[in-house]
């Protein structure tokens, strides 16, 4: 067993565990995903990816509270489309990137948010690039660029509308506060569903199917909206009795909140909510 000194993510406090030393050994990326239990370091629970020589590369919230919709009918993505490690190599995403920025970045996206990621790692540019390119293509469209940071400073005013994020996990800018101080609990779930897995093509899969999911039920939010007589009013329990009678799909209240954001940034379409929130919460 080796030991590894770990901090939690949430509050910081420091504490060990012992890791299987096979575990390490036997992961094909030279990563491994550690699940740390709420008893281990502090009251969260959290996982953290520790590389071959037992140093902790990332850590990441864990929070199996949120369940996303499964979807039957979510269209198939042929395997022998998905591009080669050539063009997107998982592993070095999972091992130079942090958790939160691919959280972050899937939150942007989702808004229709133009985004700049500073990182100064050449290699990470182009694997980075094809990532999100491949995953949202066909479905939402997206504007992103990673430049090292004397690109961005060289040409900083022309990037004024766009979200700007450092590797360091810093939001350098975000004016409309589209991640600043924001809950992130689906973007988070499917960024830990992502980088969970161990297989580079199960992940890509993974991460694209829960991006068709998303386009497919916000786009059904906006259709169901746009089919609502004058007189009728958009409510929590009328979409989600309505995903669950016409499309079979369960969606809990915090996945229609995150539609809701797509539905408003990306779709520019306002729900016909009523002034009460309990009137869109069903009650």
């Amino acid at each position: 067993m080796a030991k590894v000194k770990i901090n939690c993510p949430v509050c910081s406090k420091y504490g060990i565990i012992e890791v299987e030393e096979n575990i390490i050994s036997n992961s094909k990326r030279g990563v491994a995903a550690v699940n740390v239990s709420s008893d281990l370091v502090c009251e969260h629970s959290f996982i953290v990816y520790i590389d071959k020589n037992f140093n902790v590369r990332d850590s990441f919230i864990s929070d199996f509270t949120v369940d996303l919709p499964e979807m039957d009918t979510i269209q198939q993505i042929d395997m022998d489309s998905i591009p080669g490690k050539d063009l997107i190599d998982i592993y070095l995403i999972k091992i130079n990137i942090h958790a939160n920025i691919i959280t972050f970045l899937l939150r942007c996206f989702f808004s229709d948010k133009k985004v700049i990621y500073i990182n100064n790692v050449e290699i990470v540019k182009k694997h980075l690039t094809n990532l999100f390119n491949y995953i949202f293509k066909d479905n939402f469209s997206i504007t992103f660029l990673i430049l090292n940071r004397d690109e961005y400073r060289a040409e900083k005013k022309k990037y004024k509308d766009f979200i700007v994020i450092n590797s360091n996990n810093k939001v350098i800018q975000d004016k409309d506060k589209i991640i600043s101080n924001k809950n992130l609990k689906i973007e988070n779930v499917i960024t830990q569903k992502f980088l969970s897995e161990e297989y580079p093509k199960t992940s890509l899969i993974i991460i694209k199917n829960e991006v068709i999911k998303a386009f497919e039920l916000s786009s059904e939010v906006v259709k169901f909206n746009n089919n609502l007589k004058e007189s009728e009013e958009f409510t929590s329990k009328r979409i989600l009795d309505h995903f669950q009678e016409v499309l079979h799909v369960k969606v809990g209240r915090d996945y229609l909140d995150f539609l809701t954001i797509i539905v408003n940034n990306y779709h520019n379409v306002k729900l016909a909510k009523s002034s009460h929130v309990s009137d869109f919460l069903g009650y």
